[in-house]
């Protein structure tokens, strides 16, 4: 039979497989083009959000698939590029901090774990020490150490507090924090408090430690 009908059979499997071949073509072409478009528009959300379409788009269709992990540990939310820095204190009270670098989700959306570059640790034993020795400390600035790595991976499952710094090279606390209230509006419990990080110069930061430097040998 098939050498009665072999002919038309491999006609009609060559025009299937042209057939699915367009179609294969043309379905990863559109998900290569869908992935580009969002992908842009994420990455661009800071700067159109106040676009009425784009925002329409951003409400209905790009938010509802985007983690809120995304936003609060990246600087989605900022026309500009954006460093966050964090300090996570973990379940056995060390205190370490960095700028976040990558964030990793679990199956159910949970903090898996935390990269952090640049990373410090505090030395609260040496700062316990100091203070129930002498009755005060050094500044706290003091007894952060420097950890000798590229990136420190923290344990989603062992962070207990993070405190979260956006740092955008130019911009001001006002204009930070009504960026972040306008994205967790609507999300109860949550509350931003924004503080300028106090500056010191070097001269001042010598003149500091010279008069301390002065009060210790008068002890």
């Amino acid at each position: 039979m098939f050498k009665e009908y072999g002919q038309k059979f491999w006609d009609a499997f060559w025009h299937v497989l042209k057939r699915q071949g367009h179609l294969l073509f043309w379905y990863y072409s559109s998900v290569v083009f869908v992935a580009l478009l969002t992908g842009f528009a994420s990455k661009n959300y800071g700067r159109w959000r106040h676009n009425a379409l784009f925002s329409w788009f951003a409400d209905t269709y790009l938010l509802p698939h985007m983690s809120q992990w995304h936003a609060i540990l990246t600087g989605f939310t900022f026309p500009e590029k954006t460093a966050v820095k964090a300090d996570v204190l973990m379940s056995d009270e060390t205190l370490y901090r960095g700028e976040i670098a990558d964030y990793f989700l679990s199956g159910d959306g949970s903090l898996a774990g935390l990269f952090l570059k640049e990373p410090e640790r505090f030395d609260r034993a040496r700062y316990l020490s100091e203070r129930n020795t002498w009755g005060t400390t050094r500044p706290v600035q003091k007894c952060w150490r420097q950890i000798p790595s590229a990136k420190l991976y923290l344990l989603g499952s062992k962070i207990v507090n993070l405190n979260l710094n956006y740092e955008p090279p130019t911009a001001r606390n006002d204009v930070l924090k009504r960026y972040v209230d306008n994205f967790l509006k609507g999300y109860e419990g949550v509350t931003v408090t924004m503080r300028a990080r106090p500056y010191e110069s070097f001269l001042d930061r010598v003149k500091r430690e010279t008069i301390e430097g002065i009060k210790r040998r008068s002890l």
